[in-house]
């Protein structure tokens, strides 16, 4: 039976430990008003248009207390890395990083965005996976 070796595993508890840390320190609140200004407060929550579909009305909550958003027109939500993917059209790594760079937070020991690369379009979704 083959071992898996050491510098996988201390890769993949590498990757875990940033994304945990990038969860922590991302504002999703921040992120929201950033997609759709015109959020407004309202209770516990954050209401605005969706920034994701650019709906119209206070269709789209954030809960900054949870840590996650919701859209109650297309019944999109999830947690900040779902947001950017969807908002920027990104898969995770890419979410991983744009928030990690946010955070001022390096990604296997380099920035976490390149400056020499270009910020995906939001709206725009990545190709899907061929199966």
């Amino acid at each position: 039976m083959p071992v898996p070796f050491s510098h996988d595993y201390d890769r993949r508890q590498e990757r875990e430990r940033v994304t945990e840390e990038v969860r922590r320190k991302a504002s999703l609140l921040d992120v929201a008003r950033e997609a759709s200004p015109k959020l407004r407060r309202s209770g516990r929550e954050w209401r605005g248009p969706c920034p994701i579909h650019q709906g119209d009305g206070a269709n789209f909550a954030v809960n900054p207390s949870t840590g996650l958003w919701h859209c109650h027109s297309c019944g999109a939500g999830g947690d900040v890395f779902e947001f950017v993917m969807r908002w920027r059209g990104v898969g995770f790594a890419e979410a991983r990083a744009f928030l990690a760079a946010r955070a001022g937070l390096l990604v296997d020991g380099e920035p976490a965005w390149r400056s020499s690369a270009p910020p995906p379009t939001p709206g725009r979704r990545p190709p899907a996976a061929p199966e």
